[in-house]
């Protein structure tokens, strides 16, 4: 018999929910299977068996699961799965289909505490006692069925995920913020001509996208990440982390190797990546392994200083268009569209004469009849 383990996914968080077990008790499962499906804080994961056997599962759809939790088991054969299930409940702590026997004094702060079996079960107990259940309410609980009702908000997972990459990028980089004002009446026509020639949807991002990927081999620092042991890792090609909300969290899927994306595909897994948002089918390896970011604004929200997500050293941040007064060719008054380009770097690697460089270069490649060509070919 082999256990089942949950991995630890990512970084950032503890625990994870089991949304789906792919295949029934009793399924000959061959190794590297899927069998589970896990919700992290970010996105959903095949879970692969990772040996071959007969499936016999421990946990229950929508549970939450810990890194290191055993949530099902692998029998060599169907004997050896019988075996089991016929073994004395006391020899199988923590199924799902075990008796779990409480105390009097453990029921009433189950119940006071509204406590869920789940969490119960997982001490791997057959009999529990309030000595045992103790520990659970110092790690939080619900409040007492007694207590004084009090609106509350509890974030979601996605958004407590986010929280923990704030926090840390606050507290370890300390970043520096430079912005610089571009026009973009260029930028405009030509993603208007390459959305009537081309049949697919430009805008602003999709060439801000292509600009940053352009400056790779002359910023290699802005594109480098922090390794575990603090050293400084180059990248051997920009992979873009792109900032998506629409109205489901906050996502960053990452554009591989986008200095060789051609606008039509940069448009198009920006596209695949709004509806995947949408839709709630992120992958984890979807959204890592960025080495720079584009954080995007919308309107009304003209400059906003985007956190550098680590273990990147810089985050460019494209507000929303607006428009100004402005001399045209005859001398009459006319009007311009422009937006602000900012970045937001890791002072430890990089100062602000380096920052207005980069946003100098991004500011022609948007802004330059030379720099558009380049970005539209």
């Amino acid at each position: 018999m082999r256990d089942i383990t949950v991995p630890k996914l990512n970084s950032n968080d503890d625990s994870y929910i089991l949304l789906e077990w792919l295949l029934p008790d009793g399924d000959t499962v061959p190794e590297g299977t899927p069998v589970a499906v896990v919700e992290t804080a970010k996105a959903a994961e095949d879970l692969p068996s990772p040996h071959s056997g007969i499936l016999h599962r421990l946990v229950k759809e929508g549970t939450e699961c810990r890194p290191g939790e055993v949530i099902g088991r692998l029998f060599t054969d169907e004997d050896e799965r019988l075996r089991y299930l016929s073994a004395p409940p006391a020899a199988r702590a923590g199924d799902q289909d075990v008796e779990i026997v409480l105390t009097e004094p453990a029921r009433d702060l189950v119940a006071r505490h509204n406590l869920s079996m789940d969490m119960v079960r997982r001490l791997g107990k057959t009999i529990v006692s309030r000595a045992d259940l103790e520990p659970l309410l110092a790690g939080g609980g619900t409040p007492p069925a007694d207590s004084a009702t009090i609106a509350r908000h509890t974030p979601s997972r996605h958004q407590q995920a986010v929280a923990d990459v704030v926090t840390r990028s606050h507290r370890e980089i300390p970043a520096g913020y430079a912005v610089c004002k571009v026009i973009v009446d260029a930028a405009l026509a030509a993603a208007r001509q390459a959305t009537e020639q081309d049949g697919y949807v430009v805008g602003l991002t999709e060439l801000l996208v292509r600009a940053v990927a352009g400056q790779h081999s002359e910023f290699p620092v802005h594109f480098a990440t922090w390794t575990d042991g603090g050293d400084v890792m180059l990248s051997d090609a920009p992979s873009i982390g792109v900032t998506i909300d629409v109205g489901t969290g906050l996502f960053v899927p990452v554009l591989r190797d986008a200095n060789q994306l051609s606008l039509r595909a940069v448009a198009e897994q920006l596209l695949a990546a709004r509806m995947a948002a949408m839709r709630g089918e992120f992958r984890a390896e979807d959204l890592r392994g960025a080495n720079i970011g584009v954080a995007l604004a919308e309107d009304p929200i003209v400059l906003a200083q985007p956190m550098i997500l680590p273990p990147m050293v810089a985050m460019v941040s494209l507000g929303a268009r607006q428009q100004e007064p402005c001399l045209g060719p005859d001398g009459g008054l006319t009007a311009r569209s422009f937006v602000y380009v900012g970045l937001c770097y890791d002072h430890r690697l990089l100062n602000g004469r380096q920052a207005g460089l980069f946003l100098a270069a991004l500011r022609d490649a948007l802004q330059t009849p030379e720099g558009l060509r380049r970005l539209t070919t």
